[in-house]
């Protein structure tokens, strides 16, 4: 699973590269990436599994405020890397062996502005999305025809403001081929 998640961020991080920025300040981009590796190379130490990735620039840039994507697994809760907000193309995967673990580490943060569940299996979704303490969730769900073939995948945005009244959904499809 993680080199699938891996393969897809890294397509998502660098559609174009460009060289050119302009007369812009770019101090606050060079602190983000900066504190970034820096969380980067805080995974490695904390004992964290480094999947993909690394410190550094992308392979083939030399150039420029970017971050390798990278994937840690066999993170816990109390490495820092789970516990800060990294603004960057960082993942870390938390292993868990049922339902209620996985919520209980989805609500094990300061933070809980999303959350979200994929699974094929709508009592889950229902069950867990119920559970987390967050303020919009996220849910994927794969869809099959009879034969098993034409796997599509339907994500569910629900951005609730409780404070207003209302609730956004949005929904997307995409087929997998």
């Amino acid at each position: 699973i993680a080199m699938y998640v891996f393969r897809d961020l890294t397509a998502l991080s660098f559609p174009a590269i460009g060289r050119e920025f302009g007369d812009r300040d770019h101090t606050t981009v060079i602190h983000a990436v900066d504190k970034i590796q820096g969380l980067i190379q805080k995974g490695i130490d904390e004992g964290a599994r480094l999947v993909a990735g690394g410190p550094g620039r992308p392979e083939g840039v030399d150039y420029g405020y970017f971050v390798r994507p990278s994937v840690f697994a066999d993170v816990s809760n109390e490495m820092t890397i789970a516990l800060e907000e990294i603004f960057g193309p960082v993942l870390s995967i938390i292993p868990f062996d049922t339902e209620d673990d996985a919520v209980a580490i989805a609500n094990d943060t300061p933070y809980g502005l999303a959350g979200g569940v994929v699974s094929n299996h709508w009592p889950s979704i229902q069950r867990v999305i119920s559970e987390l303490e967050v303020g919009s969730h996220v849910i994927k769900v794969e869809a099959t025809d009879s034969l098993g073939q034409d796997s599509k995948w339907t994500t569910v945005f629900i951005i609730e403001y409780p404070d207003e009244g209302f609730t956004v959904i949005v929904v997307s499809s995409n087929e997998i081929c």
